[in-house]
């Protein structure tokens, strides 16, 4: 994905007119930029209610952008961390986030 392609995803997450409800991003290899990016947008979507992160290689001190996003948007129901380079303390994160 490049910076433009994020930028327009981003703009679109906050954008009123736009209803994304599901966002697939598996095996895109987000940068921690655009990892920032996206944790940014989802403080203040409304819509979004499934995520895939999947197979990205993200690491936890990565994640926990999302995390911190995901304390904030309560719509988003679902979301895929399979296949990333996640360990122990993410898994308590996560776990204090649905408690």
């Amino acid at each position: 994905m490049n910076k433009s392609a994020m930028d327009y995803l981003c703009r679109s997450l906050n954008h009123n007119e736009y209803y994304l409800t599901a966002l697939n991003l598996k095996y895109c290899y987000l940068s921690f930029e655009f990892i920032v990016q996206l944790s940014d947008a989802l403080r203040f979507n409304k819509t979004m209610v499934k995520l895939d992160l999947s197979n990205n290689a993200l690491k936890a001190c990565t994640v926990n952008y999302i995390i911190d996003a995901l304390t904030v948007n309560r719509h988003l129901t679902f979301i895929n961390f399979h296949g990333n380079f996640l360990n122990d303390d993410f898994a308590y994160q996560l776990a204090d986030l649905l408690d």
